[in-house]
């Protein structure tokens, strides 16, 4: 009998965990990230198409300008400080202006504005180095991968 409720207990362990993975997938628009794609190309010393206007900030400090990621019409703060250069973090600070905030933290990044969405990619720009970045869509109360090794 107890060998039955283990075998129970681990099914029920795996189905929470697929449930858990499939929600994560559902977030994942690969027609989306393919548009995204094509729209990511720059040249060299080129700045990103799709750039969000900055501002500096204090130190190191860039400040994202008229951002409205929860759609009261008001900006929110959206604060990216990337420390030293051999740290290689760099963190995102979204401050909404209903309150709500979240910090995001990753390796170098760019924030763009595609399909009325503000996405955050991470990892390289360039076309000849695709398949190793990601996105994160910004919302009011997380980033959310939407673009995995794309």
């Amino acid at each position: 009998m107890k060998s039955i409720e283990k075998l129970s207990f681990a099914i029920l362990i795996l189905a929470i965990s697929f449930s858990a993975s499939g929600d994560q997938a559902s977030k994942i628009d690969s027609g989306f990230c393919q548009r995204l794609a094509k729209h990511l190309v720059r040249k060299p010393g080129a700045p990103l198409p799709l750039s969000v206007e900055t501002s500096q900030g204090e130190g190191r400090v860039i400040r994202y300008k008229s951002i409205d990621l929860d759609g009261d019409g008001k900006s929110d703060d959206l604060l990216q400080d990337c420390g030293s250069p051999s740290d290689g973090t760099c963190v995102l600070e979204v401050i909404v202006s209903s309150g709500s905030k979240y910090s995001f933290s990753t390796s170098p990044f760019a924030l763009v504005k595609f399909e009325n969405r503000y996405v955050v990619v991470v990892g390289d720009t360039y076309p000849t180095r695709s398949r190793s970045r990601s996105a994160y869509q910004l919302t009011a109360k997380e980033a959310e991968l939407v673009c995995k090794k794309f």
